[in-house]
């Protein structure tokens, strides 16, 4: 009998003990650990919601919009908060040790059946008994899905409305968005499969996390529809986004410039620099702690880059940072709190330079000059400078493309003999005879051995010599001075002249100005051009020699793994690059003619609009030259060249002359008896090639404001009878702006 009670004193202690233990156990957990339990339960609820940033508006000079972020509102779909079925997927393939892509098949047969199902629970697979514990593992934290087990086996169930409910979803949202049921599923379960399609695990967990766009650009009312009934649309929210807008479509695209897609490249570098919100679910951490402010090169993945023009020099301030809430969710996927909030910090405004209606008129001149007088693949440039800043009032090409459309256009855009995405008042090409304005300051340079006095002349008698007959005039000029030989663009003059000086003045004059060189801090995709050197025929052959070679290494590579397009674009540039390092190691020595031809802007010489702007500036502002800018943030900036005034003056007086009795008087140009100072030119390519022509010059000459260059490409007319009427339809958009009607 004592030892009966003994035992039953045992047991009742052990069960006191045991009860202790599950009190402090549960004391633990509800009070000691309540916190930890609590955000972890919070964690599974916790969501990250973007808010994108507004991109900077990109303006003229007086504040008129040339690019814009308007709000553009998306019907998106998260697609396993619509269906929460799809969270089975994974766990039904490991219990059935068979792939994702046949669970999904599985599953998509049980809702087809659970349609006309009437328990609440449906089974949806049967399983071994030798794999009962397994199962159990596997769904024990899977909420929603369960095994039991039977005679016949282990089945794997599940609740009959968690199959319906995307089907109740789209039966709800269908007729407020306008769309049927069957092209809403079909939609959602492409994007389903495409994401199960996706080999790596980190890529499908990003997918996941990214709502699918059923309704692009959606109307107010079905943005209103879709709010009110927030409730009875789990999985259905709208996104408002930004849509960047061009309203002045291709007025200065090239200098505005264009956004475009990331690369898939771009994206990976962004990642692994951890510069991506939505690059993981825990958006850079803000899903664990809040956080004041994101840093400044944080950005999404679906962000676009700028590609060309102010949109890809100040890409990083205009897009801005975008912002996030971390949300608290309940169990029907409603928003129960807001936990913490940062805010997106729009993008910085940028204000060109540029006068949107003298860029319109010199664009619609170009146009049509290009039409009256260009080759049906002709294109062309045009620059006016502000002299005492440097500000770009107006930098065309033609032709153009509508930034709104490029999507869709592209390809046309890229088989356009016209070249209509190449900016070419940033591109080089031979500046012909305007370039001999830079050479009479060459050749006259006092500091200079062997320099040519101020009133140095020579006679012209069409030629160089009987026995250098290539090296011609156009005409027979006579006794030629400096002045004259600018008036009428004598090339024997400049011949005769850099014969007794030689290459090095013309390339340390060129040094002094920028030429050679990108000239402004914010024109994005400016050449550098080239003016030659003594020496430079080496340099280059040399340089090509490094590039084929890197060629030559990039197609052994892209041989060994091929890429289709790919390989033959490389294929190409190798062979052409070949092709320049055989052509440049065979002409290594700098001939008399090539100097000659230096003088009057032609064999190598390579400059763009911008530069032949600046040389024209040099001569307006007597060497007070404003270095180009195209932001109006950009501080102001001179460069003081010393210039002989007897030099100065001939060089004026020759530029002038041009205008009222040269090679651009003719009454059809329109600019004989105005006060304008130029200097035309007219490049040669081979024979029977189209013509480049260029006209170039500041006005008013007598008190000069602004300098200009206008190039056509490609014309069988000459400089000042092509540029000439375009130069005149600027000058004239330019009085318009200050209140004036006609020319000076």
């Amino acid at each position: 009998m004592r030892g009966r009670v003994g035992r039953i004193e045992v047991l009742c202690g052990c069960g006191l003990l045991a009860l202790l233990a599950l009190c402090g156990r549960i004391y633990a957990l509800t009070v000691v650990q309540h916190e930890h339990y609590r955000a972890r339960a919070e964690a599974r609820c916790r969501r990250v919601k973007i808010r994108p940033a507004r991109r900077g508006t990109i303006e003229d000079r007086r504040g008129r919009p040339l690019a814009v972020d308007r709000p553009v509102h998306h019907v998106a779909l998260d697609l396993p908060s619509l269906d929460p079925a799809l969270n089975f997927v994974h766990p039904l393939a490991l219990c059935l040790r068979r792939s994702r892509l046949e669970a999904l098949a599985l599953l998509r047969r049980a809702r087809a059946r659970a349609r006309s199902h009437r328990e609440e629970t449906f089974d949806l697979a049967l399983l071994p008994l030798a794999d009962a514990e397994r199962a159990a593992r596997i769904l024990r934290r899977r909420r929603g899905l369960w095994s039991r087990i039977e005679a016949g086996g282990v089945v794997v169930a599940t609740r009959t409305e968690v199959l319906r409910a995307r089907d109740q979803t789209i039966a709800r949202l269908a007729p407020i968005v306008g769309l049927g049921q069957e092209a809403i599923a079909t939609a959602v379960e492409q994007a389903v499969d495409a994401i199960h399609a996706l080999p790596e695990r980190n890529e499908r967990l990003l997918r996941w996390r990214k709502p699918l766009r059923l309704v692009e650009g959606a109307s107010a009312d079905v943005v209103l529809g879709v709010r009110e009934r927030a409730f009875e649309l789990p999985g259905v929210e709208v996104v408002e986004e930004f849509e960047r807008l061009y309203p002045r479509g291709d007025l200065a695209v090239h200098a505005v410039g264009y956004l475009g897609a990331p690369t898939a490249e771009e994206v990976r570098r962004a990642r692994t620099r951890g510069l991506l919100l939505d690059g993981d679910r825990a958006a850079l951490g803000l899903l664990h702690r809040p956080r004041a402010r994101l840093g400044d090169g944080v950005r999404l993945s679906s962000d676009p880059y700028g590609r060309i023009g102010v949109e890809r020099s100040r890409d990083d301030a205009l897009r801005g940072v975008p912002g996030a809430e971390v949300v608290l969710r309940d169990v029907r996927n409603r928003v129960r709190e807001v936990l913490w909030e940062i805010p997106p910090r729009d993008g910085t405004p940028a204000r060109l330079t540029i006068d949107a209606e003298i860029q319109a008129a010199l664009e619609a001149a170009l146009d049509r000059g290009i039409v009256r007088a260009g080759a049906p693949d002709a294109g062309g440039a045009g620059v006016l400078m502000d002299l005492r800043s440097g500000d770009l009032l107006a930098l065309a090409s033609a032709p153009r493309f509508d930034p709104n459309t490029l999507g869709r256009d592209y390809p046309r855009l890229l088989r356009d003999p016209r070249k209509p995405l190449l900016h070419r008042a940033v591109q080089a090409f031979p500046p012909a005879s305007t370039f001999k304005i830079l050479t009479s300051f060459a050749v006259c340079d006092r500091e200079q051995d062997d320099s040519l006095p101020p009133d140095w002349s020579t006679v012209c008698t069409g030629r160089l010599s009987r026995k250098e007959r290539r090296f011609r005039c156009d005409g027979v000029h006579g006794e030629t001075d400096l002045a004259k030989a600018i008036c009428h663009s004598c090339n024997v003059f400049f011949f005769r002249a850099v014969d007794r000086v030689g290459l090095a003045p013309l390339s340390d004059w060129a040094r002094r100005l920028g030429l050679g060189s990108p000239l402004s801090l914010d024109v994005q995709g400016e050449r550098g051009g080239l003016v030659p050197y003594p020496g430079y025929k080496e340099v280059r052959a040399a340089e090509a020699a490094r590039t084929a070679g890197r060629w030559a290494r990039r197609l052994a590579l892209a041989l060994q793994t091929p890429w289709g397009a790919e390989l033959e674009r490389t294929r190409r540039r190798a062979l052409r690059a070949a092709w320049w390092a055989e052509r440049t190691a065979a002409d290594r020595v700098l001939w008399p003619g090539n100097v000659r031809n230096s003088a009057i802007g032609q064999g190598d010489v390579l400059l763009t609009p911008l530069q032949v702007a600046r040389i024209a500036a040099l001569v307006a502002t007597g060497g007070r030259v404003p270095r180009p800018r195209l932001l109006l943030d950009t501080p102001p900036a001179v460069e003081v060249l010393d210039l002989d005034p007897a030099v100065l003056a001939r060089v004026r007086e020759g530029m002038v002359r041009v205008v009222s009795e040269g090679t651009a008087s003719r009454r059809s140009i329109g600019l004989r008896g105005h006060d304008v100072a130029g200097k035309t030119g007219t490049a040669e390519r081979r024979k029977g090639e189209p013509y480049l022509a260029w006209f170039m010059g500041y006005y008013p000459a007598s008190a000069p404001e602004v300098a200009f260059a206008v190039l056509v490409d490609r014309t069988r007319g000459h400089g000042g009878g092509v540029c000439g009427p375009i130069a005149r339809e600027l000058l004239l958009a330019y009085e318009r702006s200050r209140g004036r009607e006609r020319l000076r």
